[in-house]
């Protein structure tokens, strides 16, 4: 029985030692060496892992145009360096910081930030390469990651941070299935939950995750104990995108005009805003976009037929070429915004000129009525339009709209087949996408705004297109069409006489986009005044 009993116990220590075999070898591994960055999921003998340089390391110094969540990651920087006052207060350093927000705004560069600023290990991975087919391969690769990050923290006495992007593909709500897919992703949550609850951490490992959709996420994962700090990262204001602007700047060589340090100051500053104000909506990802593009036009501009690359010898002598113009700079944010110009297809002068009355009649209504400064009209064919007309609110954002904000961006929406109509005595396929978005932004103001009297402030909930998306009575859903329509053909009748009575005025416009392709905000404020009625006399 004694012999029994020892064999017992024998067998069972032997499977423990077996199942935490590859943890306890892990945490054996010298560490400290090269600060190391894992690109892939752990287990595979470093393969996977790419050397951070020095240059790439980040500071809070690097990011731009999202304060709030500097400011968060800031104190969590201080409660990382001191942990004991903090935790007399009952704030101890938390387990998880999870930043969330739309793509491209930031997440990936505050978590290398953060780390660069504690100077401890940085571990970034991605939740796919945890999600395998076979079970129990993405929890042995989650216990490999945080042995390696608690063995370089011992090793560096600096806490360790484990960075998971994308983690909604592994920490999405769990449900019911019973297939491999599902215990193996099930699985995977599990042991993530275990190793961020602190098992032997000991505040040695700071986990960092983002996503795109904070909505998604297991509530597990969400709770205080987990991810203790949510950090909302949206896209940046005007203010912000200026800030990064100048981040990227101070990088490179721009060409301002010449003057005093207060003047070229200022000529900077100006810089910057125009820019801001002309990437209305960007992120900071294609902030950077149009940096790059901006970049590689002013390489082609001079250096285009280079043929062979630069040798250690050359790299000064060009450095001090490596020139960009503010023109090069608006021609990148133009690539990113609108798409690239398309040289190859020639269009007759009758259609480039029905484009020009047709854009210039959406720029009239914002400049006649008082709308939303016009920033840039062009007629250049790009992959995503024939032409366009870009205008944005004066104060740089808008947080909040009226009814009569939403009214005058769909007169905007129909001006252009009404010029076209008018000036043009015919119409064109080019209005039909003017028409969808009108149509969609009308539906949503009778529908879910309560912007309609005839309809009243009854609410249906609406698709992405503005189309019901539930049952509704038969009475009330030809009511709600009978609002929308109305309201459609009340604003094309309204937008039909702003036209008629500045038709001068539009024609005089169209002729100078037609000969110059792209008119900026400034010159066809000026075009407009040059041809207005009372100055024609």
């Amino acid at each position: 029985m004694l012999l029994l009993t020892l064999l017992v116990v024998t067998i069972i220590l032997g499977m423990v030692l077996i199942s935490n075999w590859s943890d306890w070898k892990q945490e054996e591994t010298p560490q400290g060496r090269t600060n190391l960055v894992g690109a892939g999921g752990g287990g595979n003998g470093g393969s996977n892992q790419v050397e951070v340089r020095q240059e790439d390391r980040k500071t809070f110094e690097d990011v731009a145009g999202c304060e709030e969540a500097i400011e968060e990651l800031k104190v969590v920087k201080k409660k990382i360096g001191r942990p004991r006052l903090y935790k007399i207060f009952g704030a101890p350093v938390p387990s998880g910081v999870m930043l969330y927000g739309p793509p491209g705004t930031g997440k990936t560069l505050l978590a290398r930030a953060l780390a660069g600023e504690v100077g401890g290990h940085f571990e970034a991975m991605s939740g796919s390469q945890f999600v395998e087919m076979y079970v129990g391969v993405g929890a042995k690769r989650v216990r490999e990651a945080y042995a390696k990050a608690r063995a370089a923290a011992r090793k560096s006495g600096r806490i360790s941070i484990i960075f998971i992007d994308e983690i909604d593909a592994i920490a999405k709500k769990r449900g019911n299935g019973d297939g491999g897919g599902d215990k193996e992703y099930e699985q995977t949550l599990n042991e993530l939950l275990v190793q961020m609850n602190g098992f032997g951490n000991h505040g040695l490992v700071l986990t960092m995750a983002a996503t795109n959709r904070l909505d998604i996420l297991d509530e597990a994962i969400l709770r205080p104990g987990r991810f203790d700090v949510k950090v909302k990262v949206p896209k940046p204001d005007k203010k912000g995108r200026a800030q990064i602007y100048g981040v990227y700047l101070k990088k490179l060589k721009i060409v301002l005009p010449d003057g005093t340090p207060e003047e070229k100051e200022a000529a900077h500053a100006k810089l910057l805003d125009d820019l801001a104000r002309r990437s209305h909506d960007f992120s900071g990802a294609e902030i950077e976009g149009a940096i790059k593009n901006a970049a590689t036009i002013a390489v082609e501009r001079r250096f285009g037929d280079v043929t062979e690359d630069l040798t250690d010898a050359d790299m000064e002598k060009y450095g001090d070429m490596a020139i960009i113009t503010v023109d090069d700079l608006n021609e990148g944010v133009d690539k990113m915004a609108y798409g690239t110009q398309i040289k190859s297809r020639v269009r007759t002068d009758k259609e480039r000129w029905a484009t020009a009355v047709h854009e210039i009649g959406h720029a009239a209504i914002p400049q006649a009525l008082a709308g939303d400064p016009v920033n840039r009209i062009t007629i250049v064919m790009t992959d995503k339009a024939l032409g366009l007309m870009d205008s944005s609110p004066a104060e740089g954002e808008r947080y909040d709209w009226t009814d009569e904000q939403f009214l005058l961006r769909l007169k905007t929406m129909l001006a252009g087949r009404a010029a076209e109509k008018i000036l043009l005595a015919k119409i064109s396929t080019g209005a039909s996408n003017d028409f969808e978005r009108a149509s969609t932004l009308a539906r949503q103001m009778v529908g879910v705004y309560g912007m309609s009297k005839e309809f009243g402030v009854k609410s249906l909930p609406l698709d992405q297109h503005g189309f019901p998306v539930s049952k509704v009575g038969e009475i009330l859903l030809d009511k709600f069409n009978q609002a929308w329509g109305n309201l459609i053909d009340q604003m094309e009748r309204e937008t039909d006489e702003v036209i008629e009575k500045h038709r001068a005025q539009i024609e005089h416009c169209a002729k100078a986009l037609f000969e110059e392709e792209t008119l900026t905000g400034d010159e066809f404020r000026r075009l407009w005044q040059e041809s207005a009625p009372s100055q024609a006399v």
